[in-house]
C-alpha cells in the first residue's frame, strides 16, 4: 500500500477494527476480522490479510479493503455449481450401461 492510496481515502470511509465484522458481505465475528487483519488467510501458498492502517495505536480498514479482502480471497474459487446427486436409481443405470458396453466388447462379466 503506498502513502498515496491512504492519502486518497476520506477520513470519513475508515471502520475501526472492532467494527469491520459488521462489513462483512456476511457479518462475522470480530475475532475473525481481526484474524483476517493479523494473520490473514494462506491460499495456494500466498498469505492474504485484509489491510488495515493503524492510527495513533488503533487499527482501520475501510469497506473496499473489506471487498478487495473477499474479492481476492475468491479469485481463483469462482461460485460452483454443486455435484449432480447419484441417486441409486441413476448409479444402476450406469452401472448395467458399463456391463452392456464391456459384454458388447467381448469382455465375461462375473455374474
Amino acid at each position: 500500500m503506498t502513502t498515496n492510496a491512504v492519502a486518497e481515502i476520506n477520513p470519513a470511509d475508515y471502520i475501526a477494527a472492532q467494527e469491520a465484522a459488521n462489513h462483512y458481505p456476511v457479518p462475522c465475528h470480530r475475532a475473525t476480522a481481526w484474524r483476517h487483519m493479523l494473520t490473514g488467510i494462506v491460499r495456494n501458498g500466498e498469505r492474504i490479510r485484509l489491510k488495515t492502517l493503524v492510527v495513533g495505536g488503533r487499527r482501520f480498514t475501510t469497506r473496499q479493503w473489506i471487498a478487495d479482502f473477499v474479492a481476492t480471497l475468491n479469485r481463483d474459487n469462482p461460485t460452483q455449481q454443486p455435484a449432480p446427486v447419484m441417486t441409486p436409481a441413476r448409479r444402476q443405470r450406469q452401472a448395467r450401461a458399463a456391463m452392456d458396453q464391456l459384454a458388447s466388447m467381448g469382455v465375461a462379466s462375473d455374474k
